[in-house]
């Protein structure tokens, strides 16, 4: 069964990418570890850096990425555009520290 976190981790995740699919898992070992694959073709005409799609996935999560009483503290993520992806692939995740990821949003949230 999800998490609440998760489940919004999700629904956040297929408003503003409308993925082809998407996965979305909760580390069973730390509560605001979350791991995610995402194939989308929102990301076809992006840069082709996938550090670039990675952040994308991030910003989009800030809201539950704060200094106060943060919901995610670690990410995992793997992003794809659909004509790149097969569920043979081996996925590698790119991992995102908290405070990795804390810089790149406004002051405004962090505060």
């Amino acid at each position: 069964m999800k998490s609440n976190t998760a489940r919004e981790i999700e629904n956040k995740l297929k408003e503003v990418f409308t993925p082809n699919h998407l996965l979305v898992e909760q580390s069973a070992l730390v509560s605001k570890k979350f791991k995610i694959l995402i194939v989308s073709s929102k990301f076809a005409n992006k840069s082709s850096v996938k550090s670039d799609n990675d952040k994308e996935v991030y910003q989009a999560l800030k809201d539950r990425i704060r200094v106060a009483n943060p919901a995610i503290e670690e990410l995992d993520i793997a992003t794809f555009i659909p004509s790149n992806y097969s569920s043979d692939n081996l996925v590698e995740f790119k991992t995102y520290k908290y405070y990795d990821m804390l810089p790149n949003f406004s002051k405004q949230l962090v505060l």
